[in-house]
This record gives structure tokens, sequence and C-alpha cells, in this order.
């Protein structure tokens, strides 16, 4: 189940930086647009891949990992939503829920009642 699990959350990060990205499109129009749409996604990357990745140079704690990479994949739904794209909100919120579930990481986050 955890490798499905596992799945379901690379599907939601996908996701996430397609939320980023739209919401960057749909803030401005034309060059400015176009180039939010890029460097939203791409900060979030960065930042992704710094701190959250398996390989990260700076990988945070357990439990405040785990808390962060649902609050950008949970961002990244709001941001399809804010851009009015629900039907890419509503997949996103789904697969970062239920996968973060089903690999179990909420286990280690404190006070989750899960210990």
């Amino acid at each position: 189940m955890k490798l499905f699990g596992a799945g379901l959350v690379f599907l939601a990060e996908l996701g996430m930086y397609a939320g980023y990205a739209v919401l960057g499109l749909s803030l401005a129009t034309g060059v400015v647009g176009v180039a939010l749409g890029v460097a939203l996604p791409v900060a979030v990357a960065v930042f992704w891949g710094v701190f959250l990745s398996p390989r990260a140079p700076r990988p945070l704690p357990r439990a405040l990992k785990v808390m962060v990479r649902l609050l950008l994949m949970l961002g990244g739904a709001l941001a399809a939503w804010t851009a009015g794209v629900w039907w890419l909100a509503v997949a996103v919120a789904a697969l970062a829920s239920v996968g973060t579930q089903l690999v179990g990481d909420t286990k280690h986050v404190a006070g989750s009642g899960r210990e």
C-alpha cells in the first residue's frame, strides 16, 4: 500500500505544479502572465528540491517535512481552485490527502493520534 500511496503523492505533486502554473497564468495577461505561470511552479520546485525531496541537501525534520509537503500540495489545489480549474483542485487535494495517509507518514506527526 505504501508504494501505491507514494504514487498518489507523486501525482498530487505534479498536479500541485500545474495548479501553481494556472494560477500564475490567470493573474495577468501576456508576457507577465506567462512569466508568473513559469515562476510560481519553479519557485515551489526549487523549495521542494532543497527541503522536501528524498535527496534534499537541507532536509527538514520528518514531522515538519510531512506537514510542509501536504500544505504545499493543498496550496497547489487552492491555487487551481482560485484560477477556476476546480477539477484539478479536487484531484490534487484528494490525491495528496489519500496518498499521505497510505504512505503512513502521518503516524510520525506529533499529536496525530496515530502513534
